[in-house]
C-alpha cells in the first residue's frame, strides 16, 4: 500500500510571490498616477533574489523555514524600496534663500548643517541681502534663520536629518549660495557624504571650518583678507585645495591613510609646511587639516 506524501506549503514560492506582488503593485500604482516614483534601476538588476530564495527552497519546511522566510522577505522589501525606489517626491523643487542684511551688522557668520547632496559657494555684488541662493530637492525640507547680536549678524541653514521618509530617503538636494563679498564671514559648515564646490576667492573669510564625511571638496581661496584661517576635518574624501600665489600658507596637517601633492610647500616638521617665502608675505592663511583615508591636492594660481 503506498504511503500518500503531504505536499506541505513552499514557503519560498509564497515569498517570492510577494516580492514579485510588491514589485507588480508599485509599477501600476505609478502607471495609473498613484503615485510618484522613480525606478533608478533596471528590472534585471533583481536577479539576485531568484538566489536567495533558492536557497530558501534547500531548507527543510517548517517553523526554521518559516521564521528565515519571513526575515528575508522582510529584508529584500526594504532593501528594494531603499536601495532600488528612488523617493516618492521625486521630482525636484526649488525653493528661495534670501537674508537681508541688518543695517549695524559689521560681520556675519554663516552655520550650514547638510546631509547627502551638494553644496556650491561663491561670491555676488549684493545690494542689501548678505546671502541668496536656491535649495533644490526632491522631498527633503530646509530650515533657515537669522539672529543680530552685538554687531554680528548669525545665519543658520540646516538640511540635515529633515527628510519627509528619514528612513528610505534618497532624495536629491543641492543647495547653492550666493555670498556678499563686501561683509567679513565666519563659515561653519558640518555635512555627510555631499560634493562640496566652494569658492572663497572673493568672499572675505575670516575663517572657514568644515566637518565632512565621505565627500569630493573642491575649495578655493582668497587674499581679500591679512589673515584667514581654514579648519579641516574630512573622513573618506578627495580633497583638492586652491590657493593664491600673493600670500604665505603655513599647513598643519594630521593625515591618515592619505596621498598628497604639496606643491610649493617646504617641511619644518613631522606635521608642519610653509610655503616657499612665508615670512615675505602680507597676507597669511593658515591651513589645519585632519584627513582619514583621503587624498589631498593644493594647487597655486
Amino acid at each position: 500500500m503506498e504511503e500518500k506524501q503531504g505536499k506541505g506549503l513552499n514557503f519560498s514560492r509564497i515569498y517570492l510571490g510577494v516580492i514579485l506582488i510588491f514589485i507588480g503593485l508599485t509599477y501600476l500604482a505609478k502607471t495609473i498616477g498613484l503615485i510618484n516614483v522613480s525606478f533608478n534601476f533596471n528590472l534585471w538588476q533583481l536577479w539576485p533574489i531568484l538566489i536567495i530564495f533558492i536557497g530558501l527552497s534547500l531548507l527543510s519546511r517548517g517553523w526554521l523555514s518559516l521564521i528565515v522566510g519571513s526575515f528575508t522577505t522582510l529584508a529584500v522589501l526594504g532593501l528594494i524600496n531603499f536601495t532600488l525606489l528612488g523617493s516618492l517626491n521625486s521630482s525636484p523643487k526649488t525653493e528661495t534663500i534670501s537674508f537681508n542684511k541688518e543695517a549695524e551688522a559689521q560681520s556675519a557668520v554663516l552655520d550650514l548643517e547638510i546631509g547627502a547632496g551638494e553644496l556650491t559657494i561663491n561670491s555676488e555684488k549684493q545690494t542689501n541681502a548678505l546671502v541668496k541662493g536656491n535649495f533644490e530637492s526632491s522631498g527633503t525640507k530646509f530650515t533657515a534663520k537669522s539672529e543680530f547680536q552685538d554687531k554680528i549678524q548669525s545665519l543658520k541653514i540646516s538640511t540635515k536629518g529633515s527628510s519627509n521618509w528619514p528612513f528610505f530617503n534618497r532624495n536629491y538636494n543641492k543647495l547653492d549660495l550666493r555670498i556678499n563679498p563686501e561683509t567679513p564671514f565666519k563659515f561653519n559648515i558640518d555635512s555627510g557624504a555631499a560634493e562640496l564646490d566652494l569658492d572663497f576667492r572673493e568672499i572675505m573669510a575670516e575663517s572657514i571650518n568644515v566637518e565632512t564625511g565621505a565627500s569630493k571638496l573642491e575649495l578655493k581661496l582668497g587674499d581679500k583678507l591679512k589673515e584667514s584661517h581654514l579648519n579641516l576635518n574630512a573622513g573618506a574624501s578627495s580633497v583638492n585645495i586652491t590657493l593664491p600665489k600673493s600670500v604665505g600658507v603655513k599647513l598643519n596637517l594630521e593625515s591618515g591613510l592619505s596621498s598628497h601633492n604639496l606643491e610649493g610647500f617646504k617641511r619644518l616638521g613631522p606635521s608642519t609646511y610653509e610655503s616657499d617665502n612665508y615670512e615675505g608675505f602680507e597676507k597669511k592663511i593658515t591651513l589645519n587639516l585632519i584627513l582619514g583615508v583621503s587624498s589631498l591636492g593644493i594647487t597655486w594660481e
